[in-house]
């Protein structure tokens, strides 16, 4: 079966990338380890809290031994499921500093991967509840709001941190992160907004998109050094797969 591309991977940025490809009316493949993340409780912002301690939409990693942690391991949480870390995340919508990208356009030598590019990017994404301005957007799908609700505790620290001298911040994300204050979420009125939310949900029924979940690509199909396909471990099967132009792997 031949797609124009295929996407490896259905995290956060293979979302926004299928979106994007369906756009140009291009035919893409998105291949899935995980399953759907069709469980209720992905949907609340609470709900991710119960299932820290495991649950089918995680897989855990142990680090080798820290020696700046007298060789402890850390147990790593990674997603496995449609829209990654996205659905399962505390849900903390926060960008990089600016001086981060200015590296990466340094490093890449591409004028592109700058604050004031990826910036623009950002504020075509954001649906913002709060802020309209050149840092923020108000008509992205991607949905991001305040905490609907704030403890005792939180209001307690941001006082005391500003009586010791920090000011405070009531955006993160404008390219200043110094100060005190309390975050942005990526929900909507009080749910949870995904990647799949934002980015996949409104084309699923597209018939440009197949979504392949719980697969496993086993193998990438080099010919004339130029990867024209997969392999995938489906339901006890293999398949293949091929792409007109790219195969895409986003994790």
């Amino acid at each position: 079966m031949n797609f124009d591309y295929i996407i490896i991977g259905g995290g956060s940025s293979g979302c926004v990338t299928v979106n994007k490809l369906i756009e140009k009316n291009a035919r893409v493949l998105l291949i899935e380890e995980g399953g759907s993340d069709w469980n209720p409780l992905l949907k609340m912002p609470a709900g991710f809290i119960p299932m820290l301690n495991g649950s089918p939409y995680h897989r855990f990693h142990k680090s080798i031994p820290q020696p700046q942690l007298n060789n402890r391991q850390h147990e790593i949480a990674q997603a496995k499921v449609l829209g990654g870390g996205s659905s399962i995340n505390g849900m903390v919508y926060m960008r990089g500093r600016p001086s981060d990208y200015e590296k990466w356009k340094d490093h890449s030598k591409n004028f592109k991967w700058g604050w004031d590019d990826i910036l623009e990017n950002y504020v075509k994404l954001e649906g913002n509840q709060r802020f309209n301005n050149k840092y923020h957007g108000i008509d992205g799908p991607l949905k991001v709001s305040d905490p609907n609700y704030v403890v005792k505790g939180t209001d307690l620290y941001i006082k005391t941190m500003q009586e010791l001298g920090l000011p405070h911040n009531s955006d993160f994300n404008d390219g200043n992160q110094y100060g005190v204050g309390l975050m942005q979420l990526t929900t909507n009125y009080g749910k949870r907004c995904s990647a799949v939310e934002a980015f996949i949900k409104p084309i699923k029924k597209n018939k440009n998109l197949t979504i392949k979940l719980k697969s496993i690509v086993t193998k990438i199909i080099i010919k004339n050094n130029v990867a024209k396909g997969i392999e995938v471990y489906q339901k006890g099967k293999i398949y293949k797969y091929y792409a007109n132009n790219y195969i895409l792997k986003t994790f």
